[in-house]
């Protein structure tokens, strides 16, 4: 299966070590998630905190996550041409750090354990005051 692409393409099998995943996603140019049903998956936060930009379907917890053309790719539920074509704008990107850059940051601004910390304050503190 790997033939069938244009450029050189590696597969990863699981790894169990943190070490590892952080060494694999910050040396990847992007990080192409295909599901078709996801909730919010945590590999597309890690990719981008090692500003690794994400390619993703419009499906689940994913568009949430990705900022359409500003820090990855968002592509039409399904449609594989469209996943396709996110790849390949990150890979032909005339200022790819920019985006790279991009989505370190709005995984550090999102996801972060600080502001994971606020938002369930927040919760809470609108739970306590009804």
């Amino acid at each position: 299966e790997a033939d069938m692409f244009p450029f050189k393409l590696h597969t990863i099998s699981y790894t169990g070590s943190m070490e590892k995943v952080i060494r694999l996603f910050s040396i990847a140019h992007l990080y192409a998630i295909s599901s078709i049903q996801e909730n919010y998956p945590n590999t597309i936060i890690e990719a981008m905190l090692c500003g690794t930009p994400s390619v993703g379907f419009r499906t689940g917890g994913i568009p949430e996550m990705i900022e359409h053309m500003k820090d990855g790719y968002l592509a039409e539920y399904r449609s594989a041409g469209d996943l396709a074509a996110g790849m390949k704008w990150l890979l032909d990107h005339p200022d790819y750090d920019a985006v790279s850059e991009q989505a370190r940051k709005s995984a550090l601004e999102r996801f972060s354990m600080v502001r994971s910390i606020e938002s369930y304050l927040q919760v809470y503190k609108k739970l306590i005051e009804k």
